[in-house]
């Protein structure tokens, strides 16, 4: 709130001000024109409102300042003279400070109902379902594959608006970098913030209601920290899982698969039965991490991909050939080229499992292309791989290993 008798007080005005006035910038005008231009500089500034304090240099409102004030569709309302300006800005001030403090105590109460949210059974499904109703919004979030995993409240914002909002988190999490955002998707504002770390997105926060205040911002900000590090702490746990993997895949490789049979069974479900299809990917080490972490999201989620595991060679991929290939571009790999692997080197892989005699195409490696070897196995009698001196002459190909 400010008060002014300048005929154009303009360039000392801010946006969203309510304006006081006396009218002695009026004095001596008879035409409706000075009135008109001086309201039509108040409405271009962004002034909100106009108050004329009477009994002053005039008695009442003048009609022409009514009358434009009604056409620029500016509220004018009338400050008696037994009211001072400065009882009406101090009244404003209060007003202020105390929506301020109302928007804080919100602000403290809801990180607080959203910490012990977070204290629940599925705390990452109750910290956005709790953030969802303080902010009114719906919520959702994505993993590092660009899938919703979370959402809240349960009813849809609606098909179209839901793969709009899917493909930006999806195009948000390519980048790869930190980011929040706050855009217009067809019609409804959308606020993303990533989660992770740069170069190593863990996911994506969206909300889809109105557009956030400091105070909201600084919840959802208490959210993506608190998200993002649950996500992180599960980095310690995902690479114990990776390193059990590798040691399962080097007994696959030996002469003994029962012990990650069996604890295959315990911790994934079963190995895939025969006949199987074993694929080699040969990752670049900096995009390493990510093509494991997209395993892990496919073999959660149940898409055709049983056990995976990391080795020297790549990350090598094992499934059943009765269900649907997921044969699908992985973080870090360009492509990925599908070549038979030699139906003599399954034999082990499964137990009393050999191999149709079959032959080869030629290994070209490329750096940062996946190597995918496929072979068909049938039931035989010896488990044991066999021991030729040519295949100890060959250790260090990603198909002879497999």
């Amino acid at each position: 709130m400010h008060s002014s008798d300048l005929a154009d007080p303009t360039p000392f005005l801010t946006d969203d001000l309510l304006l006081l006035t006396t009218g002695t910038q009026f004095a001596g005008a008879d035409e409706d024109a000075p009135y008109r231009a001086y309201v039509a500089r108040l409405r271009t500034r962004g002034v909100r409102g106009l108050g004329f304090g009477t009994e002053v240099v005039r008695d009442g409102i003048p009609p022409a300042l009514a009358a434009a004030c009604h056409d620029e569709r500016m509220p004018l309302f009338e400050v008696p003279y037994r009211t001072p300006f400065i009882a009406l800005a101090r009244a404003n001030a209060e007003a202020i400070a105390a929506q301020s403090y109302a928007r804080r105590t919100w602000a403290l109460a809801a990180q607080r109902a959203i910490s012990l949210a977070a204290l629940r059974p599925d705390g990452l499904g109750a910290t956005i379902g709790e953030l969802a109703g303080q902010l009114e919004a719906w919520v959702g979030l994505f993993d590092a594959a660009g899938s919703l995993i979370r959402s809240a409240p349960a009813a849809s914002p609606g098909e179209e608006l839901l793969a709009a909002v899917t493909e930006e988190a999806r195009v948000v999490l390519r980048r790869g970098a930190l980011a929040a955002s706050s855009l217009e998707i067809a019609g409804h504002r959308v606020t993303m913030q990533t989660l992770g770390r740069g170069g190593h997105l863990r996911g994506v926060v969206a909300i889809i209601g109105p557009e956030l205040d400091l105070e909201a911002r600084s919840v959802v900000t208490s959210v993506v920290a608190m998200t993002g590090l649950a996500l992180e702490q599960g980095v310690g746990l995902a690479r114990a899982r990776s390193a059990l993997r590798s040691g399962l895949l080097q007994t696959l490789l030996g002469d003994d698969p029962q012990l990650a049979r069996r604890v295959s069974r315990e911790l994934w479900g079963p190995l895939p039965p025969a006949p199987v299809t074993v694929s080699v990917a040969t990752v670049a080490p900096n995009r390493m991490d990510a093509a494991v972490d997209w395993l892990e999201l496919r073999a959660a989620e149940g898409r055709g991909i049983p056990f995976h595991a990391r080795s020297a060679q790549g990350a090598r991929r094992r499934r059943s050939r009765g269900g649907r290939p997921h044969v699908r571009r992985a973080r870090g790999a360009a492509r990925r080229r599908r070549r038979r692997l030699r139906p003599d080197r399954l034999r082990g892989l499964l137990p009393r499992s050999r191999a149709s005699p079959r032959g080869t195409a030629r290994r070209r490696p490329r750096h940062g292309r996946a190597l995918l070897r496929r072979g068909r196995a049938r039931p035989a009698r010896e488990p044991r791989l066999p021991d030729r001196p040519r295949d100890r002459r060959r250790p260090a190909g990603a198909a002879a290993r497999a």
